[in-house]
């Protein structure tokens, strides 16, 4: 019998499934629903009747999320299921069972399962048993995860510097006394690993630059060539593909392609040219080895403008045929794409090209333009499915209240997925306005995850299930941010969102990092309301104010969010008086126009915010409401809220966590942030709060912390030189960074308490 589909292979949770290969025919059917439903399934179908088990599986079941066991009579005497669950048990996986047939078990096989509920799919309506089979697996994906060895801080939009890491060190080091010292990056000292370790990547990487214009044509068209070969690489599945937000920020920079290669994470760059005389287009290109800036492939190629598709395609998979004969990587598959079934007219295409541009342009111009210019494409080609994909996109993008613009967004992708249901940007944005405008969440998440899945180097589909993860506080949501950051690491909303995750999984000292690299990075990025934002959290107010003026003359001076980095640089600078007034102006402006965010303001106009954006359908709502109830809340306010919104369909949102391996252990240590003896010296002295005194000296290029006298006992925890830093935050608490010779600060409990009020007493 054939198999459904291949075994997942990807280095998200996934699902080990245990059954008897004799019973293949009715486990098929169960596989196929649960990867229909969004899930990764990994099954064997290799091993023949009596051969030994293998240690490939036991290297599945250790990366595996859970295990689910499907029993039958077969399954329930095989000794190979049998070794499968006591493997998973002995290694702590979550273990889901489920009786296909009426069966007994074996007593050392009752006696192993026996504190474990199972799911009997004989005694239930269909109906009953796929609700019951879907939702015990989504508990055990989400509540199987390891426990935390830490929670970050509940304030993950705070960018620190260097000074700001060193004192939140020594702070967090008091705050743990009884308690949680060691030092920094003693690999020993990392717990066992999680249930699922970070899978091994490769470092092969595509970036598609900006091809030359040799037509005469505006750039669009040659723009459009570009991007639609970057598109065609990233269906073959067979190599992460640099987005082009990220990549065609170089065009026309006067780097080398190594100084590229290394800004974007990319081991190959294509480049090339457009020539087009009237509906004969011709492409060069070549694809560069970034490291050594040499060429190992390249090719020209000839086709009429309605045939476009096949040209794309064929460039595409000559470039992976130029990659599998020149680059050995155990880890990369080389899949070519199969062809595309269809044309489109040169004048629907050129439609879509120009429409294609607009939606790139910063502001919200670009995005209104652009959907006519997709209406036209659509009304030329019905069946122009990427048309359709990019008026839902450029209709979801166009300024409007959310609950407003949905039912025409749903119906562009709708007409989509009609055409091609397996479109992965058409499945996410759909899965995105499911879950967050409609509060159909697990449906929603069912989107996102198959749209991940089809388009696992997809820039666009990464990251917006990454939003989506991070939003709702799913376990899974820091490595979803991870991946969409190595695939647009130069795109300000992506750099934003992940510094984000990394600052609130504890991992401060890489988000410096990655800021570091973005605000150093070359190239000819447009005006950006993100990289702003980035700027106020870093506190570069200048720079920041630089930015914002630039980001005025594309977005409008009136624009909501521009209005918001305003009132958020009037706090960073201490101008509350100015922050008041824009907070008004906003709130009033509510009532009639979408206004983005939730998380700012005063505490007085929270309830309002809550009601206009739950009104609207704000899609940053979920993350507030997730959290503790607001003071200005009553309960039965804040839980008709929550049922408003669905929220019990999410389930207990399990904690941030995080686990580091060796590996990245060691590239951390790679790389030194100095700070320099002034700074070291402004953190000495002696603070006292209700409960204890502590203090700080510096001895030479470390600091140590004492507790209750200088002459007792110390230990060390700030190093600098050889071994880095790294912030230990403890869980369940937040705190506020402070910067050197502040002299009071406080640490609060994640509900709001003040925990402890520290101020400095001696120098």
């Amino acid at each position: 019998m054939n198999r459904p589909f291949p075994a997942y292979k990807g280095d998200e949770p996934f699902i080990f499934v245990s059954y008897a290969h004799a019973d293949a025919e009715q486990v098929y059917g169960e596989l196929q629903s649960l990867h229909d439903r969004g899930f990764n399934v990994w099954y064997d179908d290799g091993i023949s009747p009596g051969q030994s088990w293998r240690q490939e599986l036991a290297d599945a079941i250790d990366d595996a999320s859970m295990l689910l066991y499907f029993v039958t009579p077969q399954s329930g005497t095989s000794a190979n299921c049998h070794k499968e669950v006591n493997f998973a048990l002995d290694s702590n996986k979550p273990v889901l069972v489920v009786h296909l047939e009426p069966t007994e078990l074996p007593s050392a096989m009752r006696l192993s399962l026996g504190d474990i509920q199972a799911i009997f799919k004989h005694q239930l309506s269909h109906e009953v048993y796929r609700d019951k089979l879907h939702g015990g697996v989504n508990d055990c994906l989400r509540h199987g995860v390891s426990a935390p060895r830490s929670v970050g801080p509940k304030r993950p939009d705070k960018v620190i510097t260097p000074q700001r890491i060193a004192f939140a060190v020594v702070v967090i080091a008091a705050i743990a006394l009884g308690f949680l010292f060691r030092p920094a990056f003693d690999a020993s000292s990392v717990p066992a690993g999680p249930s699922k370790p970070i899978a091994t990547e490769s470092s092969v990487a595509i970036a598609v630059l900006p091809f030359a214009n040799r037509t005469n044509e505006p750039d669009y068209f040659t723009d459009g060539i570009s991007e639609e070969i970057l598109n065609a690489l990233v269906r073959t599945n067979s190599v992460r593909v640099i987005a082009r937000t990220s990549s065609f920020i170089f065009r026309d920079a006067e780097l080398s392609v190594q100084e590229i290669g290394e800004a974007l994470g990319a081991s190959h760059v294509i480049e090339g040219s457009v020539s087009k005389v009237a509906d004969q287009v011709r492409v060069n290109a070549q694809l560069v080895e970034a490291s050594a800036g040499v060429p190992v492939w390249s090719e020209r190629f000839d086709r009429d403008l309605d045939d476009i598709f096949a040209l794309q395609d064929a460039i595409a998979n000559a470039i992976v045929r130029g990659m599998q004969a020149t680059i050995e990587d155990e880890i990369i598959t080389f899949d070519e794409i199969a062809p595309r079934v269809g044309k489109v007219t040169a004048s629907a295409y050129d439609n879509f090209l120009r429409a294609q541009q607009l939606l790139h342009r910063p502001g919200p111009q670009g995005p209104q333009s652009a959907i006519a210019l997709f209406q036209e494409a659509v009304a030329k080609e019905p069946k122009f499915a990427n048309a359709w994909v990019g008026l839902g996109y450029a209709q979801w993008l166009a300024t409007g209240i959310p609950a407003k613009k949905a039912p025409l967004v749903k119906e562009s992708l709708q007409a989509a997925l009609a055409l091609e249901p397996d479109n992965a940007r058409a499945l996410a944005l759909l899965g995105m306005i499911t879950a967050r405008v409609e509060y159909h969440w697990d449906d929603g998440l069912a989107l996102l995850r198959r749209a991940a899945q089809l388009g696992p180097h997809d820039a666009e589909v990464q990251a917006l299930y990454t939003w989506h993860l991070g939003s709702i506080k799913h376990p899974w949501a820091a490595e979803a941010s991870r991946r969409a950051y190595r695939l647009n690491p130069l795109s300000p909303a992506i750099v934003s969102d992940y510094v984000k995750s990394l600052n609130a999984t504890g991992r401060q000292l890489d988000a410096l990092n990655v800021m570091e690299r973005f605000l150093a990075s070359r190239g000819a990025r447009e005006p950006s309301l993100q990289e702003t934002d980035l700027l106020v959290g870093a506190r570069q107010y200048d720079l920041a104010g630089e930015h914002l003026e630039s980001a005025r003359s594309v977005w409008g001076a009136d624009h909501p969010d521009v209005r918001i980095l305003e009132y958020r640089l009037a706090m960073a600078k201490g101008d509350p008086a100015l922050a008041r007034s824009i907070e008004q102006e906003l709130l009033l402006r509510m009532e009639t126009e979408y206004v983005t965010p939730f998380l700012w303001g005063s505490r007085d106009s929270l309830v309002a915010r809550f009601r206009s954006g739950y009104r609207q359908r704000e899609t940053q709502l979920v993350y507030a409401v997730l959290g503790g109830k607001p003071p200005p809340f009553s309960d039965a306010e804040w839980q008709q809220l929550r049922q408003s919104m669905n929220i019990a369909e999410l389930g207990d949102v399990p904690p941030t966590h995080r686990t580091r391996t060796a590996k990245e252990i060691e590239v951390l240590l790679a790389t030194e942030i100095p700070l320099d003896a002034s700074v070291l010296d402004s953190f000495a002295g002696a603070y006292q709060s209700a409960r204890r005194t502590i203090g700080f000296s510096r001895k030479g290029d470390e600091m140590w912390l004492w507790v209750g006298s200088q002459s007792g006992p110390t230990l060390r925890v700030v190093a600098i030189g050889e071994r880095r830093f790294e912030m230990l935050p403890q869980k369940g608490y937040t705190y506020e960074f402070v910067e050197p010779g502040t002299r009071e600060f406080d640490l609060e409990s994640t509900d709001g308490q003040i925990v402890h009020h520290w101020r400095r007493v001696e120098n």
